[in-house]
């Protein structure tokens, strides 16, 4: 299993079209191969940040996603847009 956290921090004034857009996300990507869980979390006080927390089976269901059609239209219409900065820790696997 891959276990990938994203921090997605909004531009000034979007945080609620940001937080939109990456809602109506998560139920087409909880749909795709390979994806055992994809959440979306803010701070309890808002900042304009949102967190992403992805399971994937493996890497190769975690690199279809990232070149999906939706992740792809999603970094078209909105990079620079509603957000600037993504962070992205990494892919963690379990200590077994």
């Amino acid at each position: 299993m891959i276990v990938v956290v994203e921090v997605i921090k909004a531009i000034q004034g979007k945080s609620l079209e940001l937080k939109k857009a990456l809602h109506d996300i998560v139920p087409v990507s909880r749909k795709e191969e390979g994806c055992v869980q994809y959440e979306l979390f803010e701070p309890i006080k808002e900042n304009g940040e949102f967190l992403i927390l992805q399971k994937w089976k493996n890497s190769k269901d975690l690199d279809r996603h990232e070149t999906s059609k939706t992740i792809e239209d999603f970094i078209r219409k909105y990079d620079g847009v509603l957000y600037a900065e993504v962070t992205q820790y990494t892919e963690w696997k379990p200590v077994v």
